[in-house]
């Protein structure tokens, strides 16, 4: 069987098909998952292992019309969790910041990007990530 070459949809380099993460920023690939898999990578300053003291709080991700509970635990750099159709969730970062109000749909990748809004408080804002291989 032949390998065939991917490009990492983080950092750009090109990785096996097989890989189950990219062994240079270990970006998990989910090529094999299954349907309505919603992917959202949180900031490094979320993240319950990096050290960060506020990360010790539950974060939750939640369905706004059907008020269910999509996932909830610590802040791990990757959120995985599974939807058959669009939804409108909230996202809680357990006090950290203001709900983050937003469309997702399944079998997308998603980036949790943090900024600095007017009067440099901090904010997020959820965009997709093109994870295809092609070029």
């Amino acid at each position: 069987m032949k390998m065939a070459l991917i490009k990492c949809p983080e950092c750009g380099r090109e990785i096996s098909d097989r890989a189950a993460a990219c062994p240079v920023c270990a970006y998990p690939i989910m090529e094999n998952s299954a349907d309505g898999d919603v992917q959202i990578k949180l900031p490094n300053s979320v993240v319950a292992d990096k050290g960060n003291f506020l990360a010790k709080r539950e974060c939750c991700i939640g369905s706004r019309t059907t008020k269910e509970i999509l996932w909830q635990g610590k802040p791990v750099e990757y959120v995985k969790f599974h939807i058959t159709t669009a939804h409108d969730i909230v996202i809680d970062l357990g006090g950290r910041a203001n709900l983050i109000e937003c469309r997702v749909e399944p079998n997308r990748k998603y980036s949790l990007l943090k900024d600095k809004g007017i009067h440099m408080l901090t904010t997020f804002k959820l965009t997709e990530v093109d994870f295809a291989g092609s070029d």
